[in-house]
């Protein structure tokens, strides 16, 4: 895909962006990232915030730091939509379906190519300590693998690197809704069953 498609269907993307209410990592959502979806991949985040302090420093760092972090928030809106469907709404899986079809492969593929280029276009003290220039790699194959086991064990491990981030179990206390509102709250965000049991106990007797 040339540029000039890339870029009309990323704007396509990006009006969209305010419809994505991921199920998953709701607390991670909810902090102040230079990415729209980096609560999917910390890696990436971290990446995006150091390239952040030397945008500054050139106007050739600054468009290519802009470029770098819309086609990486491009790609994992793809990878949403394409494996991460079960926790959307349907309704903007079905839109977006309409657009990505059977090509999420071929868009991941070119948005990877891209970043990849515009990574090397860094200055050579900056590109070398980047803390994570692999990462839209690693997506991209995850997304033309479509592998759903590998995203719930993804899941899983992004599950337990946050917990790392939070001792706040209470974080479920007013969702008890007379269901199962303690335990679907608690169990997106503890994987540990002594974390999601702690979790559950303190939300029931909220």
């Amino acid at each position: 895909m040339n540029p000039s498609e890339i870029n009309n269907i990323i704007s396509i993307f990006e009006s969209n962006y305010k419809n994505i209410k991921l199920s998953l990592f709701k607390e991670q959502q909810n902090k102040k990232d230079f990415l729209k979806f980096g609560y999917i991949c910390p890696g990436a985040s971290k990446t995006i915030k150091y390239l952040n302090k030397f945008k500054s420093k050139s106007e050739n760092i600054k468009t290519l730091y802009h470029k770098i972090r819309r086609l990486t928030d491009a790609l994992f809106f793809v990878e949403i939509i394409v494996l991460y469907d079960k926790y959307l709404n349907n309704k903007i899986i079905q839109e977006m379906k309409k657009i990505i079809g059977n090509k999420y492969c071929k868009i991941a593929e070119s948005i990877t190519c891209h970043i990849t280029k515009y990574f090397e276009r860094l200055p050579k003290h900056i590109f070398k300590n980047l803390p994570d220039n692999f990462y839209h790699l690693r997506h991209k194959t995850l997304i033309c693998s479509n592998d759903k086991k590998m995203v719930q064990d993804r899941i899983k491990m992004l599950k337990k690197v946050y917990e790392g981030f939070t001792s706040n179990l209470n974080i479920c206390n007013g969702q008890r809704d007379g269901v199962s509102g303690c335990r679907d709250c608690c169990r997106n965000h503890f994987s540990t069953q002594q974390n999601y049991n702690m979790c559950v106990n303190n939300c029931m007797n909220s």
